[in-house]
Formats: C-alpha cells, structure tokens, sequence
C-alpha cells in the first residue's frame, strides 16, 4: 500500500534517515553534496522538499499555496509544528496535512525518477500525482466511513485572488461612492494564506470624494484597523492603479497617499 510506504517515509523525514547527498557525503558514501539539479546549495532534506526550485514551484502552485522561500526552515520538525499551528483551527487541517504528507511523497519520487532515470516531472506532473494519489487515498476512507472526502482540484480560496506568503496576512481594501449617497463607504477583508478570514470591516465618510481619494481615505483607515487589531506583517491591497504606481493625480490623494506613507514609516 501506498499509504504505509508514506508512513514511513515520513518517520524517516522526522528522524532525518533519508539518504540525500548531504547525508551520503557525511557517511563518505559521496563525493559532493550539491544538488545536481539546481547546482546552488547542498542537497539535504530540506533543500530537496522545499528549497529547490521544482519544489518551491511545486508548492506554490499546489492548493496548499506554500511558499517556502519564506520559510525559516530549519529542521522537519520546525517546518512540521510551523504548518500544524497554522491549520489547527482550518476546517480543512487534517487533509491539508493528509496532502502535504502525499506532495513530500511525491517529490521524493520525483528526486528517485531523476536518480536513477535521469528523468524529472514539472512542478505542475509532481502535483497532479499527489493530487490524484491523495483524493484516491481520501475517497476510500470516506466510502468506509472513517472521514468525509474534502477533494482537492483546486486551491482552498478563490483562483482570483492572489493569497500572500506563509507567516504573512493580506489587508484588502475597496472604496465605493454610491450614485444616490453623498459619501463614501470602503470594506475591508482580512486574510492568511489559506484564505482564512481574520477580521471584516466597513467605513463610512459623509461628503463628496473622488474615486482615488476615497481609495487613499480607505487604505488610511484601513491602516489604522491593522494598528487597533494587533496584526503586522500585512500585505495591502487595492485595484486604484493610481495609488499602486505612486502617482495619484488629484490633490486630496496625493496629500492622503503621503500621510499613508508616514504611517506606513511609522509602524
């Protein structure tokens, strides 16, 4: 069975027993220890499953949207307790572990199939084959009644939107200045990587606004809701092009994009 070859797969992770080249080189069963398909750094484990460019792709694009190059990563065990303290409260957490179990597994044999072959899957065949693997695997247990099939074809938020980087939050922020009101309201949406909602808001400014001013009060204030709620580490977005490229042209928005700045400075 697949599932016990990932067993112990995994304890070998945890217990560092794979034999990647750092290891083999240490053992003086190798000669050199440097990828050889990056050419950059040592290849041990954890350069194998995340740090190597067709792992780092492979994660990426997965529906768990991990981005290791962000990632302090250490050890197994950290990088292992890191993800379990993230997806403790998801819904989800159990077969988002499930599946980064089958990724590893995969990569793995990716790395095998390279080995001994002298062939190597993209990030996006490495992915399909856990994929498939892992709704296989989470199908029969849920037609034996031991746990509801979660089926994983897609990513865990919407394809839309772009989620920001492990150990990151992402602010975003809309202004609106309806026809028939003589103001301007903005919402606000707070969310981690996995699409988690952490806090929602709305604002409220009587008068009149152009469309670029009323995006500038709202990242503002929205700035000012990052400060009351504690976060930091906040990626912030809007779609006033304008204000994204530095060059408000109004006024009013180019006084209130400086002050922006001054918070941003500031915290």
């Amino acid at each position: 069975m697949e599932t016990e070859k990932i067993q112990i797969f995994i304890w070998q992770c945890a217990h560092n027993r794979l034999p990647v080249l750092q290891s083999l080189k240490a053992r003086r069963i190798a000669s050199c220890s440097i990828c050889p398909v990056c050419g950059i750094e040592e290849k041990s484990l954890i350069h194998l499953l995340f740090r190597c460019h067709v792992s780092l792709a492979a994660w990426r694009i997965s529906p768990l949207r991990l981005d290791f190059s962000s990632i302090p990563c250490i050890s197994w065990p950290q990088i292992w307790k890191i993800l379990s303290s993230l997806w403790r409260l998801h819904p989800d957490g159990d077969s988002f572990k499930s599946f980064f179990t089958f990724l590893c597994w995969q990569l793995w044999l990716n790395r095998n199939n390279w080995h001994f072959n002298r062939k190597r899957g993209n990030p996006k065949s490495v992915v399909d084959c856990a994929l498939f693997s892992f709704n296989e695997f989470w199908e029969a247990k849920s037609q034996d009644g031991c746990m509801t099939f979660p089926h994983f074809s897609s990513p865990p938020h919407p394809s839309h939107w772009l989620p920001p980087t492990l150990g990151r939050l992402k602010l975003n922020v809309d202004a609106a200045i309806p026809n028939h009101i003589n103001g301007m309201g903005s919402g606000f949406i707070l969310r981690n990587h996995l699409g988690i909602t952490l806090r929602v808001a709305t604002f409220f400014l009587e008068g009149s606004h152009s469309p670029e001013a009323a995006e500038a009060r709202s990242i503002r204030h929205g700035i000012h809701l990052l400060a009351h709620w504690g976060f930091s580490d906040v990626d912030i977005e809007t779609d006033c092009a304008n204000l994204v490229n530095s060059s408000p042209s109004s006024e009013l928005a180019a006084v209130i994009y400086e002050d922006i700045r001054s918070l941003i400075s500031a915290s």
